[in-house]
């Protein structure tokens, strides 16, 4: 009884989000996203779609390179050299919002973790899914690699 009761509440954590952070974003299209045009939208959540939600014109990729862009390491986990990589799932709702960021790895730091959901949330609009013209909200999972690189110029003792 004891066995099976710790194994639930294993899996329980495994698969559940460590915690969620609703992004504040603008309604601002930046000026290299087309026009999201809907017929119509539905609310429950895909992982597959006909047309994958697209980052500025791009793929996934280049909300990577966007996320990277934006990243700062945690000058604290830098000093006790802390790395590791933390798995975000976001949703890019119908109408191009990212939004229920939240973390499904945890790279064993908050401090990591905390940051790469501070980027994501970032995001600006998107062009959203689509499920032939109906506007779809679509889940996502980004890997974001926390690593140093050493320390740089330490004065010898």
């Amino acid at each position: 009884m004891r066995t099976s009761l710790i194994c639930l509440i294993t899996l329980f954590i495994y698969f559940s989000p460590i915690y969620s952070k609703t992004c504040a974003q603008s309604n601002k299209i930046s000026p290299d996203t087309t026009a999201n045009i809907c017929i119509m939208h539905n609310t429950i959540v895909q992982q597959f779609v006909k047309k994958n939600a697209q980052f500025r014109g791009g793929d996934l990729n280049k909300f990577r390179n966007h996320v990277m862009s934006n990243i700062r390491y945690p000058v604290q986990s830098m000093e006790k050299n802390e790395q590791g990589q933390t798995y975000i799932r976001f949703i890019v709702d119908w109408d191009g919002r990212v939004k229920d960021v939240s973390v499904l790895k945890s790279s064993g730091y908050r401090t990591l973790d905390n940051e790469a959901v501070r980027v994501v949330c970032l995001s600006p609009l998107w062009i959203s899914a689509k499920n032939d013209s109906i506007c779809v909200p679509q889940s996502l999972i980004i890997p974001i690699s926390f690593r140093t690189v050493g320390i740089i110029n330490k004065v010898p003792e």
